[in-house]
């Protein structure tokens, strides 16, 4: 009786150790899943946000203001003067609707050619083609087509690899954010305005959406997409330089051809020509013109590439011995060829100021590292093609209307301030952080 009893226990003892077994086996398995759906609730949360904030903001511009607008105006009448037509409520939504629809393709070419120029960066200092699908580095995991959206992309992923989790970069959303910020400034410069900002540019007297985009003026069109296909070969020669690899040669051949190629083809994108004055007996002889005005921006850029190379610390070895293009006379080529020789002067101008400035900085806090130096020569084109007309006004800035003193000046000035960096940054880390090259490591 007693053995039975010890059985009945040892069994009821057993039974209860293999249900601690399972439930315990049950919460871990419990735990691991809610684990895993974890990342993926809060992935469906940042989805919905982000397309709130999105679709919030296209309904205020493209419905709530026009209402509120109209009903201000009907409770509250202004005299505006003579005006040919009021717009209608509907009418005002649907010209803000197409308003809305045109910034937002804008932005949304622009994020894309960001996510090409870091596709391009990237492989480039690898050496591999630019052609084939994407990878995740980490991995090898190929990149769906929703994981590739630009800047969405990254910010519903978390910034991390959807299959091995690894945190990827933020420089790829913030290069497709500032690719498309920068050509939604010149949208609002250049685009929208009918090139009020370029010289010697047939200006319109309507400008705006209605006159300019929706019905089109091919010429400013034109001079958009130029101006932008030369910051987006400054841009990708910046994340190439950042990478600390060498400039390819294909990448400066391709750009020099292309505005070469497309500026005598279409005489209305290079409006300053290369002298003020040009002789009559070649005025049947336009092509010619062109010709000589890129190859005068050629010749010049290149030989003020050759000075901010000097005072950028710019070093033509790479780390393999290997002679590479140094990205100062290779971006300032670029500009002289797609903007003029003037045009050129006036960006190293800026440059060179910018490179007082960034001593300046570094010398205070050098801990903070300072873009390459094709990246101030970006910034510095930027400001003289939004300033380009305004500046043409100035007596003492080099443009088309400058004499012989004052382009002496300017030149003088550009290797005078860029002499004056170098001397400033002797022996010292400014020298590491003005200019990140090919070999030379980072500054802690």
């Amino acid at each position: 009786m007693n053995s039975r009893n010890h059985d009945l226990e040892g069994e009821s003892i057993g039974r209860e150790s293999k249900d601690d077994v399972v439930d315990t086996v049950g919460a871990s398995s419990l735990e691991s899943h809610a684990h895993e759906m974890a990342p993926q609730t809060r992935r469906r949360w940042r989805i919905v946000a982000i397309w709130s904030i999105l679709l919030g903001a296209s309904v205020t511009y493209m419905f709530i203001l026009p209402i509120a607008k109209s009903a201000i105006d009907a409770w509250q009448p202004v005299d505006q003067g003579p005006v040919l037509e009021e717009l209608t409520l509907g009418e005002s939504i649907r010209l803000r609707s197409s308003e809305f629809f045109v910034v937002f393709w804008i932005f949304a070419v622009g994020a894309s050619f960001g996510s090409f120029l870091n596709v391009v960066a990237g492989r480039m200092n690898q050496g591999t083609s630019i052609s084939g699908s994407s990878r995740c580095s980490a991995c090898n995991a190929r990149i769906g087509r929703w994981d590739l959206i630009p800047i969405l992309g990254w910010l519903t992923l978390g910034g991390r690899c959807r299959t091995c989790h690894v945190k990827i970069s933020p420089r790829y959303p913030f290069v497709e954010a500032l690719t498309a910020g920068i050509f939604l400034l010149l949208l609002f410069v250049e685009l929208l305005s009918g090139c009020a900002n370029v010289p010697f540019k047939r200006h319109y007297f309507h400008d705006g959406f209605v006159w300019i985009i929706f019905y089109p003026k091919w010429d400013v069109v034109g001079m958009y997409a130029y101006h932008m296909t030369l910051l987006c070969f400054l841009l990708v020669m910046s994340l190439i330089q950042w990478e600390r690899a060498r400039i390819p040669r294909r990448l400066v051949f391709t750009g020099l051809g292309l505005g070469a190629l497309v500026a005598a083809i279409s005489p209305t994108l290079q409006p300053v020509a290369w002298l003020k004055h040009y002789p009559d007996w070649l005025a049947h002889w336009s092509w010619l013109e062109r010709i000589d005005t890129t190859l005068a921006g050629l010749v010049v850029g290149a030989c003020l590439g050759t000075v901010l190379k000097t005072a950028m610390f710019s070093n033509t070895q790479t780390g393999k011995g290997h002679r590479r293009y140094a990205p100062e006379i290779a971006s300032m080529i670029l500009v002289g060829v797609y903007l003029g020789w003037q045009a050129a002067l006036s960006v190293a101008v800026f440059t060179a100021l910018f490179l007082i400035c960034a001593v300046v900085v570094a010398k205070r806090w050098p801990q903070i590292i300072i873009m390459p130096a094709s990246g101030w020569i970006l910034v510095a084109t930027i400001l003289h093609i939004c300033l380009w007309s305004t500046l043409t006004d100035w007596p003492l800035w080099p443009g088309p209307h400058s004499t012989v003193l004052s382009i002496s000046m300017s030149c003088v000035g550009v290797v005078a301030t860029c002499t004056l960096a170098r001397l400033l940054s002797r022996n010292s880390r400014v020298a590491n952080l003005v200019n990140v090259e090919l070999g030379e490591g980072v500054p802690s």
